[in-house]
């Protein structure tokens, strides 16, 4: 057993002393570096969650006025229809009976007027024949007797 002072050191206690020092610290580096990228990964995390938690209300908020809107423009348009239907049917029917009326009085011609020449006396109308070639007769229809008109051609 020695006594006294210690001995001078070894080298290789000296480096291996060094080296564990240069680890602690390193080991202390590191685990402080993997704390600050847990800490930034939370972080990264947290807002990545808070984005997309955000951006999908508002996604669903827009949609859902979206839908409303469309939806509140169906049923007006199912208010309106049945009305606009009516509307659609009797201007229809106006311009069918118009159409008829024009029809029957303004592009056909006076219905005497094909047989010769007529006249309007207080809205009655007369067909107007030389004697040389239409004779009044009695005639024979359905078991009635009528006035009826022979035309003789030259």
């Amino acid at each position: 057993m020695k006594t006294g002072k210690p001995g001078p050191m070894r080298l290789s206690e000296k480096l291996n002393a060094e080296l564990d020092t240069i680890r602690a610290e390193a080991a202390a580096s590191m685990r402080s570096q993997l704390t600050r990228f847990r800490q930034d990964l939370q972080s990264i995390a947290t807002d990545a969650r808070d984005t997309i938690e955000s951006d999908t209300r508002s996604f669903l908020l827009w949609n859902e006025q979206v839908l409303n809107n469309r939806r509140q423009e169906i049923l007006r348009g199912m208010r309106r229809a049945p009305w606009a239907m009516v509307g659609i049917f009797l201007l229809n029917l106006v311009i069918c009976i118009g159409l008829s009326w024009l029809w029957s009085r303004a592009l056909i011609p006076d219905r005497l007027g094909f047989l010769g020449p007529s006249m309007q006396i207080e809205g009655e109308s007369y067909l107007l024949l030389p004697p040389e070639t239409a004779e009044l007769r009695q005639c024979t229809v359905m078991g009635q007797v009528m006035p009826c008109l022979r035309e003789r051609r030259p």
